[in-house]
């Protein structure tokens, strides 16, 4: 029974930050929609995963490179990531949709774009933002204890360079399309997208 009672409160543990990191890429987002200009809107972006680096929360992006290290023993967490991810943004989500109406028109343009893509551009474009967001990650990962800039430097310079590449974040976008209609993220095909997205983001 005490097993069974910490591996749930390791599960829930993990649940929560998992939707602590959604809410930040959802903070992340607003940054990016918020402002004109694409350069300071990605760089700012990357506040968002510095925040969740510095407090080890559970980024489903930052933690599927690292699953063939460890002979994808992770997939049931990587699962629990996923939705706590999907759920930890789109609550974010249900708030601004209401208290900043005026984000859902770059939104609604953003997510209408992205659903005219092919199967097969939207799975390179998430493998090309999961091979970034890696980099991004294990540079700061590895140079965690060091004083180093670099680590923060990388962070910004490769989350900054996906979106202006134009490259596909599987939990960016259930911000996106959760912004662009409330809870229209649970459309199917929102849902349809979003998957396809995590493919290539896991590849």
């Amino acid at each position: 029974m005490d097993g069974i009672n910490k591996y749930l409160k390791l599960g829930i543990s993990k649940f929560l930050l998992s939707m602590l990191a959604g809410l930040m890429i959802g903070v992340g987002g607003t940054v990016y929609l918020s402002t004109s200009n694409p350069i300071v809107g990605s760089l700012m972006f990357a506040i968002g995963l510095l925040i969740i680096l510095i407090y080890k929360m559970n980024l489903f992006t930052g933690k599927i490179g690292y699953l063939p290290n460890n002979k994808f023993q992770d997939t049931p967490d990587l699962i629990i990531i996923w939705f706590g991810n999907l759920i930890g943004v789109n609550t974010y989500c249900c708030g601004l949709y209401y208290f900043r109406p005026e984000l859902t028109i770059k939104a609604t343009e953003m997510c209408n774009a992205k659903l005219l893509q092919p199967i097969t551009a939207t799975l390179f474009l998430g493998f090309m933002c999961g091979l970034l967001m890696y980099l991004a990650v294990d540079i700061f990962n590895v140079n965690r204890e060091s004083k180093d800039i670099g680590k923060y430097i990388a962070v910004f310079l490769c989350v900054s360079v996906f979106i202006l590449c134009k490259f596909e974040h599987c939990v960016a976008d259930m911000f996106y399309f959760g912004m662009m209609n409330g809870l229209s993220l649970f459309s199917f095909t929102a849902l349809k997208y979003i998957v396809i997205v995590t493919i290539g983001n896991s590849l």
